[in-house]
């Protein structure tokens, strides 16, 4: 057993409003493992540009990552862990970690810019009800403002 000790233990929980800040500490996370391959999906080779030994031996081969299924449910799990189980039915049939975040990135890692005028909108109707305290109020503020910064490019 490795006695390294890592920073990320555990992954935040998803939500879907910071996708963007979550992608980045699962990236993190998997890194500091030294398990990135594991979120590529496998590539499909044709058999008709795999090498061959009768191959000419200058051709440069490229080395194909194979997954140890071992780490891979170990990946799985990891990832799997983060996500409530009010979202898991989308990946309910995923077998990698790689299928997960494919999901993932498809349906929440996609931006517009319907989604920025739409929470533009909402910032600037944004009021104080009566029934609202002030730190309320500001904790919504707060939100808003966070879900249109993870809308944005960091360059914005």
């Amino acid at each position: 057993m490795s006695s390294t000790k890592y920073a990320y233990k555990e992954l935040p929980k998803f939500e879907p409003m910071y996708y963007r800040y979550w992608a980045n500490a699962v990236k993190d996370a998997l890194a500091e493992q030294d398990w990135m391959n594991y979120l590529i999906p496998p590539a499909f080779v044709p058999p008709s540009t795999a090498v061959t030994p009768a191959s000419d031996a200058s051709s440069t081969t490229s080395t194909v990552f194979t997954p140890d299924p071992i780490t891979s449910a170990r990946v799985k799990a990891f990832l799997t862990q983060s996500i409530d189980f009010r979202y898991q039915a989308a990946i309910e049939h995923c077998t990698s970690a790689a299928e997960i975040w494919s999901v993932f990135q498809a349906r929440y890692g996609q931006r517009s810019r319907d989604d920025e005028l739409r929470l533009e909108a909402e910032l600037l109707s944004l009021v104080k009800l009566s029934t609202q305290t002030l730190d309320q109020y500001i904790e919504r503020f707060d939100d808003l403002i966070a879900s249109i910064r993870a809308q944005q490019e960091s360059a914005q």
